[in-house]
């Protein structure tokens, strides 16, 4: 049996910062009532599944109840609150120096060989248009989980 995990998120990138660092950048996330997990405190079980997006900084912001906020999501243009203040807080990161190929997950369900994955390419001023694909409302992407790579 595979092992799986639902309703978390996950930052990657890469830089020349210490892991004190990453996690100071964290603080804003949990001022928003995420947990903060670096790098090798996430399960096994998460770092195999995404194996493959994992850069030099790993860091899951555990908040069960986070992509519930995706539910409601009716109009691109009008985000729930706590998704406006996330990705308000991904921008504060991108603007630090020597941030690189950083990357979004947003993990509905993941289970290997079962779930589906789908990464989205954006601009980092695109942010809410990529997640707005883990909307229910969205009907363009259905995807389990949802990789945005920023550029």
């Amino acid at each position: 049996m595979n092992g799986n995990f639902d309703c978390t998120q996950f930052i990657s990138f890469d830089s020349n910062i210490c892991e004190k660092q990453v996690k100071k950048m964290m603080d804003p996330f949990e001022e928003l009532g995420f947990v903060i997990i670096i790098d090798g405190e996430i399960k096994p079980v998460k770092r195999k599944y995404f194996k493959n997006y994992i850069s030099q900084h790993f860091t899951e912001l555990k908040y069960d109840n986070f992509i519930g906020e995706f539910e409601d999501w009716e109009e691109i243009c009008n985000p729930p609150t706590l998704i406006k203040k996330f990705v308000n807080n991904i921008h504060v990161i991108l603007k630090k120096e020597d941030i690189s190929n950083f990357k979004l997950i947003l993990t509905s369900f993941a289970e290997e060989g079962t779930t589906t994955n789908k990464v989205i390419i954006l601009n980092k001023d695109q942010i809410i248009k990529g997640i707005y694909s883990m909307s229910k409302h969205n009907f363009d992407i259905w995807v389990d989980n949802l990789i945005l790579k920023l550029i």
